[in-house]
């Protein structure tokens, strides 16, 4: 076999010989005219051949689909994406056509920044395999830094989809929990929070980086309390993460804490005045008992002064008591915000259900707070049901019991 005359001839000469053939002829050029590995590797590229074939380790007998195929997936695995690509295009020579193939170039185009060739090959592998959940995933990541949002969210849930719908989904563990944080990041970005907390809940206790976004979600809802709670466990799964720190969430875990001992305290109160109740009522029995067994005639038993004080006890006490339930409501509160703006849009959620939201606005210490309250009722047992309706909804309403004016 001649050598090449010119370099038209090389690329000619690879397009028509089998890669073995092209090899061999390689290796004469090579002989011929002393080349270097080098020279050879510098040759193909500039006449747009995968100068892969410049590299001696590159065993002829075992060129075929597999091999080359493993060969690739190697390359990008250790992160050398062009040579990897190399790889594909011999693959692609000897028309080696599966989905692995176009998806294995396709991310390595992507992690060269070649965004429009990394759209063609993840789309030919989705068309040659329309359950390859990665292509669908990283089509998803690209979407995402070009911009188009809803595209992203659409090809995120189809890859989660895919695994969950696999019969070896609990092989696909880390894979489905990279694609929930993935399609739950791209949902914080648009400020859909609650849709992003539901995915990232179902990945469990154990990863760090779930605990970390769910963290980045609570602040930004003002939930402070959680946030922090969330951003420790994140830093506990993995050390490599910090915890954000500013004046509103410290101010608010004050704020929490200062409402848990005054919960305690009114609880405590409670069981006195239980324990006082009971003492009036074992009292009254008591003297029920000893009217029962006086030998008189009852016409000729006149009330003692012991049992005029505890009916004037009883009389007293239930007054206090209607007077109090006359007195109070049982407000369902949502939520509540240091950001009006994030407060006004729950409170739209909300009425966008059919539920009749208001706002209220407190101030504490000199701070503004705004409460989203979902119905004011008289019944605690109204109050009760509306607040298992809001539960079954995903939102973590609690009563609030308040004094008004008679």
């Amino acid at each position: 076999m001649k050598p090449f005359k010119d370099l038209d001839e090389l690329k000619k000469l690879y397009d028509q010989l089998s890669i073995r053939q092209f090899k061999k002829y390689l290796s004469e050029v090579k002989n011929i005219y002393k080349l270097s590995e080098r020279d050879v590797k510098e040759l193909l590229l500039e006449n747009n051949i995968p100068w892969v074939l410049s590299d001696e380790s590159l065993i002829d007998s075992d060129i075929n689909c597999n091999y080359l195929e493993s060969l690739a997936e190697a390359c990008k695995d250790s992160n050398s994406h062009e040579k990897c690509i190399e790889y594909c295009n011999l693959a692609f020579k000897i028309e080696c056509i599966n989905s692995n193939i176009y998806f294995i170039k396709a991310y390595c185009l992507h992690m060269l920044n070649q965004y429009e060739d990394a759209m063609y090959f993840y789309n030919k592998s989705i068309e040659l395999n329309s359950k390859n959940h990665s292509a669908y995933n990283n089509k998803a990541s690209l979407l995402s830094q070009r911009g188009k949002t809803e595209e992203a969210l659409r090809n995120f849930k189809r890859a989660i989809d895919i695994v969950a719908d696999s019969s070896k989904h609990k092989e696909y563990k880390e894979d489905i929990t990279l694609y929930r944080n993935n399609i739950s990041r791209e949902l914080i970005k648009i400020g859909r929070y609650y849709e992003a907390e539901k995915y990232l809940k179902r990945n469990g206790k154990k990863n760090a980086e779930s605990k970390y976004l769910l963290g980045h979600i609570y602040d930004s809802m003002g939930k402070y309390v959680l946030a922090m709670n969330s951003y420790k466990k994140a830093l506990c799964l993995d050390d490599s993460y910090t915890i954000l720190m500013d004046d509103n969430r410290s101010y608010q875990i004050n704020a929490y804490k200062k409402k848990a001992a005054v919960i305690m305290s009114l609880v405590v109160i409670a069981l006195f005045i239980g324990l006082y109740v009971i003492s009036l009522i074992s009292n009254r029995e008591s003297i029920d008992f000893n009217r029962a067994n006086l030998q008189s005639k009852p016409e000729e038993i006149s009330p003692t002064l012991e049992d005029n004080e505890v009916e004037q006890r009883d009389i007293k006490l239930k007054e206090k008591t209607d007077d109090i339930n006359n007195k109070i409501v049982h407000r369902i509160i949502v939520d509540t915000f240091s950001v009006k703006l994030n407060a006004e849009k729950q409170r739209d959620q909300l009425q966008n259900q059919g539920i009749d939201a208001t706002l209220l606005e407190i101030v504490s210490d000199g701070q503004v707070y705004y409460k989203v309250m979902a119905g004011s009722y008289s019944s605690k047992k109204n109050a009760i049901s509306q607040l298992k309706n809001l539960k079954n909804r995903g939102y973590n309403a609690v009563i609030s019991e308040a004094e008004v004016p008679r």
